[in-house]
């Protein structure tokens, strides 16, 4: 079962209705707002905790144990990272890391992760 241990929001602007997107991952743009992902792989802040809408604040687990929603099969033990639609993936070769998962799920599941960095993935 999916579960989250807080360590550390920060609360962000958004920059897009993110109302459907609780437990995604969301990107910093140069404003210093939030929004999905634009590519897989990209740099994520962290995961969204609420469900803002546009213009709203939303906080985000930067550092922590965090619900996800997959994008794919993730178990535990894989490195993720944030997809195009802020659903997480299993990192592949030039991935921004976003953590590590503790509890897998399937594709729309929510499972858990750690956040613990945005290193690149290995190849």
């Amino acid at each position: 079962m999916a579960y989250h241990v807080k360590v550390l929001n920060h609360t962000f602007e958004v920059n897009q209705d993110l109302s459907e997107n609780q437990f995604h991952a969301v990107v910093l743009d140069s404003n210093g707002q939030i929004g999905l992902p634009i590519d897989n792989g990209d740099l994520a802040v962290g995961i969204l905790q609420e469900d803002p809408l546009d213009e709203e604040y939303g906080a985000v687990m930067v550092y922590g144990i965090s619900k996800a929603v997959f994008g794919e099969i993730v178990e535990a033990g894989n490195e993720v990272t944030a997809g195009s639609d802020g659903r997480l993936l299993i990192a592949t070769e030039g991935d921004r890391v976003l953590g590590l998962c503790l509890v897998g799920a399937g594709v729309g599941e929510t499972g858990t992760i750690l956040i613990s960095s945005s290193a690149v993935a290995p190849a």
